[in-house]
């Protein structure tokens, strides 16, 4: 049973030199699902040899353009290979403000949203089971679990808290906001996390087996490495991880 990660986009609003925005395809055994739809997800797609009509659907992490600037030029290359409906899926407390997609997608492509009240099956017996995380505006990361274990997480934008360690252990691989250099302090801190403490949040303190360095910045690209931290991978575009 093929259940795998493939790294588009690691950057985030600001990126790394030739690094797309904030998008990763869960490959499971019955759909491709987008993990948000960053600048360049499309192109991204089709060079690690997926189609716009494989892709079951996107889930979007929260409101904040750099996850979802993709979303135009995927519903259009939906549109012109003819599989026009695109389904949004996100937590309820995110759901209800995507629906702004539907007046950026072509006339013909119908734009369907759905709120998670619970786990979303992907087939196989793998699931994505969405959690809190701490990021305003409301922000969810994503579970990928096989027959209720553990399998990848996803952080999506978040700062550091010890809360987090609950929903992030046991899963072998943990792609993790790296955003910040080991520089920044105050305000900053706030939204995102730094390049170390990622690391110490998904290897450390959760047990993954990789921490993904994610949303990276070109500071806090360089710094991850450079870093020398063992279990630390940092992406190339596209990075694809098997998971089982």
């Amino acid at each position: 049973m093929a259940v795998a990660l493939h790294i588009l986009g690691a950057g985030g609003s600001r990126p790394p030199p030739g690094y797309g925005g904030p998008s990763i395809l869960v490959e499971a055994p019955d759909r491709l699902l987008l993990l948000d739809c960053g600048e360049g997800c499309l192109a991204r797609l089709e060079a690690a040899g997926f189609g716009a009509c494989e892709v079951s659907g996107v889930y979007v992490s929260h409101m904040h353009a750099d996850h979802l600037a993709g979303l135009p030029s995927l519903a259009t290359a939906r549109q012109v290979e003819g599989c026009p409906s695109l389904r949004l899926y996100a937590a309820p407390e995110v759901a209800p403000g995507i629906g702004w997609a539907r007046r950026f997608a072509p006339g013909s492509v119908a734009v369907e949203v759905e709120a998670l009240r619970g786990p979303l099956p992907l087939g196989g017996g793998v699931e994505l089971h969405a959690f809190p995380v701490r990021h305003p505006p409301p922000t969810f990361g994503a579970s990928i679990r096989l027959g209720g274990e553990p399998l990848a997480a996803y952080t999506a934008d978040t700062s550091y808290h010890p809360s987090l360690v609950a929903h992030l252990r046991g899963h072998e691989v943990v792609v993790a906001d790296s955003t910040l250099p080991s520089t920044a302090s105050g305000a900053e801190l706030e939204y995102h996390m730094r390049v170390g403490d990622a690391w110490r949040l998904a290897v450390e303190e959760a047990g993954a087996r990789l921490a993904v360095a994610f949303h990276l910045t070109p500071e806090s690209a360089v710094e991850a490495r450079r870093s020398g931290l063992p279990r630390l991978v940092v992406p190339g575009e596209p990075l694809t991880l098997r998971l089982h």
